[in-house]
């Protein structure tokens, strides 16, 4: 071979080189090129997983906060309006067992106390706060004067008592002899069409059987009460007369209206119901 042709053949070889390291570099650059996109398109979808994962966790943790705080914040309202409705309760029993301990000393100091005089039921006083005086049916009236003229001095407790407290009902106190002494301002409904006293029978009501029974302070259940003002509660206790016996019962009575807006003002939305519950 001459001179030119072993040059010819040293450049195409060159060439030949040259070329492969040109396609070995391009074909370098194009996997590294791919291989870098698929990284970033890797990481970007792998930085939205991560976001959504982080949006996802933080919702979940927002959202159990907020039920947190709710369940907190209906605790402390209920625990609130609980407190105010056992005040409610305990302040009645206190009053009962005050009046209690007032009938318990008339009667057993009678040399204290004058004689006082108390009307029966009359029409004319619809809506005034009176003490009246009612018997049960059959009851010998002259025998009981002496009893009814002491036990007549509880009625300025009474008056005073009603006054102070706009959520009593009725305040009463029932001797086992037959009669009793109520201040309330319903005189009319306890007197018939032409206004003679009507009969009272309490020693069938739950207030006053169950303080017979129990011999303490107590609350009776809900019942209908007898005059036509809805459902109401009773608070009573026995009392004592000079030989320590059981003299009769007192009592403080509220309808459950007056406590409906504590009741009410614990309920939340539209869903939600609030209640009481006893023992």
């Amino acid at each position: 071979m001459n001179r030119e042709g072993v040059k010819m053949e040293r450049t195409s070889i060159k060439q030949q080189i040259l070329y492969l390291v040109l396609s070995c570099s391009l074909l370098t650059l194009l996997v590294t090129s791919g291989l870098t996109l698929y990284g970033m398109l890797h990481i970007k979808s792998n930085a939205v997983n991560i976001g959504i994962e982080i949006g996802n966790t933080a919702a979940e943790s927002s959202s159990e906060t907020l039920k947190k705080n709710a369940v907190e914040s209906l605790k402390g309202l209920t625990g609130e309006r609980s407190k105010q409705i056992d005040n409610f309760f305990l302040s009645m029993a206190r009053d009962v067992q005050m009046m209690s301990n007032e009938m318990t000393t008339i009667l057993q100091n009678p040399q204290s106390y004058s004689p006082r005089a108390v009307s029966e039921p009359d029409s004319a006083n619809a809506g005034v706060i009176v003490p009246q005086l009612q018997y049960r049916a059959g009851v010998d009236k002259t025998a009981l004067s002496s009893e009814i003229a002491l036990t007549a001095n509880i009625q300025d407790f009474q008056v005073r008592f009603f006054d102070n407290e706009p959520t009593v009902a009725s305040i009463y106190v029932a001797s086992v002899n037959g009669f009793d002494i109520t201040t309330d301002n319903l005189s009319e409904r306890r007197v018939d069409e032409n206004n003679i006293p009507r009969a009272n029978d309490y020693s069938k009501r739950v207030w006053y059987v169950k303080a017979m029974k129990e011999k303490k302070v107590c609350f009776s259940d809900i019942f209908l009460d007898s005059l036509g003002r809805g459902l109401a509660i009773s608070c009573a206790a026995p009392y004592y007369n000079s030989n320590n016996e059981i003299a009769g019962v007192v009592g403080i009575g509220k309808t459950l209206e007056s406590i409906n807006d504590l009741v009410k003002s614990t309920q939340i939305g539209d869903s939600s119901t609030a209640f009481i519950m006893n023992n």
